[in-house]
């Protein structure tokens, strides 16, 4: 089993919105902000390549966009999904299964090219049920955080839903929380005594690392904290490792450095 972690491109969210209730004299010293209030965040998917599979992790925000949504989230030009399968020379053939941790657009946007063309065509979509009618009927709190035209082309896709754990394979399974959201997916890879979890917006920094330090568009954030508690301990019990989807510099984070 190959495990390699990609950088779809950058992107920019509101530092408010981003650490909730912490005060800015406080996250602006992990996170500096532009002057219009926002900080810089990365977009991480992974990708895990089997004997007979291949299993990507998100797929990044994407660029297919207006100039107005560009803007608004400070989209920056990127290698895309595409670029780094080309950095890695894997094909979009060789992926599939998608798990989608959820469908929010800076997850699950970087699956199309710039043309809105499907990048990895013949893989299978992974998604939970209980987050899938969410997204198609979202609250008036989060519906910003979904985008009509990604999910109008997943329902016509390979879509698999599931309801609650499963295994994707040996090495990876899927543990839904909900937290953040309804029905958002962490994924447990372990590859020999290697153990990595991709908690998704979880833990989508590592500012949030700290358990009270969670984000405005969290839906349920008591639910968060009590899942950062049980991810962290998970790590630390078994010294394994975290990958931090948005962290914008190292998003590693080794069971030594877990308090």
């Amino acid at each position: 089993m190959r495990v390699y972690p990609l950088l779809e491109r950058y992107f920019r969210l509101d530092g408010g919105a981003m650490h909730g209730v912490v005060p800015r004299v406080l996250w602006e010293k992990k996170h500096v902000p532009d002057n219009r209030g926002r900080i810089r965040l990365a977009a991480r998917p992974m990708l895990i390549l089997e004997h007979d599979r291949g299993i990507l992790i998100d797929g990044g925000i994407g660029i297919a966009y207006d100039s107005k949504f560009i803007d608004i989230f400070g989209i920056e030009e990127g290698p895309g999904l595409l670029g780094e399968l080309q950095r890695i020379g894997v094909s979009p053939d060789r992926i599939t299964d998608v798990v989608v941790t959820h469908l929010h657009f800076d997850h699950v946007g970087g699956l199309w090219d710039r043309d809105r063309n499907f990048i990895p065509e013949r893989a299978v979509i992974h998604v939970q049920k209980s987050h899938w009618e969410w997204a198609c009927h979202p609250s008036a709190k989060d519906s910003a955080s979904f985008v009509k035209w990604q999910i109008e082309k997943l329902h016509t896709s390979n879509l698999l839903l599931h309801d609650g754990p499963y295994d994707m394979s040996g090495a990876v399974s899927i543990i839904p929380l909900d937290g953040h959201t309804r029905g958002l997916q962490a994924v447990i890879v372990k590859d020999g005594n290697d153990e990595i979890v991709y908690p998704s917006d979880t833990i989508p920094t590592r500012a949030h690392l700290n358990l009270p330090w969670a984000m405005a568009y969290d839906n349920e954030p008591l639910t968060v904290l009590s899942d950062k508690e049980a991810i962290i301990k998970r790590v630390r019990e078994n010294a394994g490792r975290l990958f931090l989807e948005h962290e914008p510099h190292e998003p590693w984070v080794e069971a030594s450095e877990l308090k």
